[in-house]
């Protein structure tokens, strides 16, 4: 029988420190991400509706053509880094522990080595970076390692920020042998074995 050892993966990467086109800037100084708005071409004066004075030309048309966006912050035990201009999450209130203009998500590479070219699957792109910056803050990634009935390892991999992706990439290492699971993710052990069996897919 295998032995499949699912785990939190403590040493997953800060998104912002790894080679990113997106990075995220927090107006808050508690944040890993902080940054002083003056450095980035917004002033401290804010518009009549609330929204962070932009004093940057260039910064301006990012904003327009979806290479930057507002970003919404919610703190409620867990955080939720999420763009104030995108589908707020359920249970997200503003009037404690959300803050509507808490920073900045800006394209810092060329327009033309983004995938998508209109503002809406510039959206959708720095959503999952949002989400991948999310897991990060919350401590949620994984790794995988499988061992044979002698201990051996036939199979291993970390740095998962999505637990979904790590069980599909992994599928093929148990299909047809039987295996128990173990480690401190255990919880996610019937899910993998759904998968094995070929009733749902990733």
């Amino acid at each position: 029988m295998l032995t499949v050892h699912l785990e939190h993966d403590a040493d997953l990467e800060c998104p912002n420190d790894m080679d990113c086109e997106w990075r995220l800037y927090s107006f808050g100084r508690r944040h890993n991400s902080y940054v002083n708005p003056e450095t980035i071409g917004l002033s401290l004066e804010q518009e009549d509706d609330g929204t962070p004075k932009v004093v940057s030309r260039k910064l301006r048309t990012k904003l327009k053509n979806g290479l930057a966006h507002w970003c919404s912050y919610y703190e409620h035990g867990n955080s939720e880094w999420f763009r104030k201009a995108g589908n707020i999450p359920c249970g997200v209130e503003f009037r404690w522990d959300g803050v509507r203009f808490a920073g900045i998500l800006i394209w810092e590479h060329k327009a033309s080595e983004i995938g998508g070219k209109s503002y809406e699957d510039r959206a959708k792109d720095a959503d999952g970076f949002l989400r991948r910056y999310t897991s990060w803050a919350n401590g949620e990634g994984w790794y995988y390692r499988v061992e044979d009935e002698n201990g051996k390892d036939i199979g291993s991999c970390g740095g998962y920020d999505d637990s979904d992706y790590m069980l599909s990439e992994m599928v093929y290492l148990l299909v047809g042998r039987e295996f128990e699971v173990v480690g401190d993710a255990d919880y996610l052990g019937n899910k993998l074995r759904t998968l094995v069996r070929g009733k749902v897919t990733v």
